[in-house]
């Protein structure tokens, strides 16, 4: 019978200088030495998950019981809440997700796993650079899944459920065109390639400055999805964003407005951009179902980006599962 895959640590360093970090001092100064000693228990418990740890109501029952005599859920939950808000743990993921993890927590758990055959990373977790494979370790990545529907707005589905990223550098057929259908089965993924998506958007935006950060921002909402004030996680597709420009560009020539009075095209892909997505669905629903026919709403998508400093292609694809 085959070993069960590990993704937890064994071990883990720890700098000799933690107790002088301003982040744990105010920890000290709250909580004494309940709140060091709970710190590290929260490392540990980290680490032997991997690189981070759920952390609600239960878990902080389970993590006091186990923790020592006197430590309650209680300090344990307000060590926690003082960690994240001195920014020893990201507060964004903790707020999205009720997830401890920290930047410097995902790159030493990346230092210690290089000799690793297989190593398996939720995206909507990772907090810095996706790893490249390399010649002995293959990256798995998952993602929990938030989708839009029809009307623009976000499905919410249960964040156990996840959704399968397969990243590949090897040579792959040319992609079929933008919108190409693969055989009818509306089940399939639908090949796009992102790079080339991008640019058509600039093709139709008369300002398409900033178009790094624009880039930045059209990945975002391609991949985990984009949070604005007043507004859910939101993911969109390709064909959600291309309809949303066409939209904004044609109400913006309607209303005479000069190209210089336009915005950058990075601000469009801020908050502006949901409006749109709402105000463009009727044509969106037209040109979906011109593309791909009837069941056009069961389709998925698979973006290929090229890496930035390396130009290699990498392909994402998302399947719910």
């Amino acid at each position: 019978m085959p070993r069960p895959k590990k993704n937890g640590l064994d071990y883990f360093p720890l700098d000799v200088d933690i107790f002088t970090d301003d982040k744990l001092k105010y920890v000290r100064a709250r909580f004494e030495e309940k709140g060091e000693l709970i710190t590290i228990k929260l490392l540990c418990e980290i680490y032997r998950n991997g690189y981070y740890t759920e952390w609600n109501e239960d878990k902080s029952l389970i993590f006091a019981d186990s923790a020592g005599k006197n430590i309650t859920a209680n300090l344990a939950n307000d060590v926690v809440h003082e960690l994240v808000k001195r920014g020893f743990f990201d507060k964004g993921i903790f707020d999205r997700f009720q997830i401890l993890s920290s930047r410097g927590i995902q790159k030493r758990f990346i230092k210690v796993t290089t000799e690793r055959k297989d190593v398996e990373i939720t995206a909507d977790y990772w907090l810095i650079d996706l790893p490249e494979n390399t010649k002995t370790t293959t990256y798995i990545i998952y993602r929990t899944v938030n989708e839009v529907n029809r009307t623009g707005n976000e499905v919410n589905r249960p964040i156990s459920t996840q959704s399968k990223v397969k990243e590949s550098k090897e040579d792959t057929p040319p992609d079929p065109p933008l919108g190409g259908n693969e055989g009818g089965d509306f089940e399939n993924i639908k090949k796009i390639d992102g790079d080339a998506a991008f640019e058509e958007l600039c093709a139709i935006y008369p300002r398409a400055n900033g178009n790094e950060k624009a880039k930045s921002h059209y990945m975002g909402f391609l991949t985990n999805g984009r949070k604005f004030d007043g507004y859910p996680v939101t993911r969109l597709n390709h064909w959600q964003i291309y309809a949303a420009v066409k939209k904004f560009v044609y109400d913006m020539e309607q209303e005479g407005r000069d190209t210089d009075k336009m915005p950058y095209f990075s601000t469009l892909f801020n908050a502006d951009m949901l409006g749109y997505v709402k105000k463009s669905q009727a044509g969106y629903e037209k040109s979906m179902l011109k593309k791909y026919g009837e069941g056009w709403q069961k389709i998925r998508f698979s973006y290929t980006f090229a890496y930035p400093k390396t130009g290699r292609k990498r392909k994402i694809e998302v399947k719910t599962e």
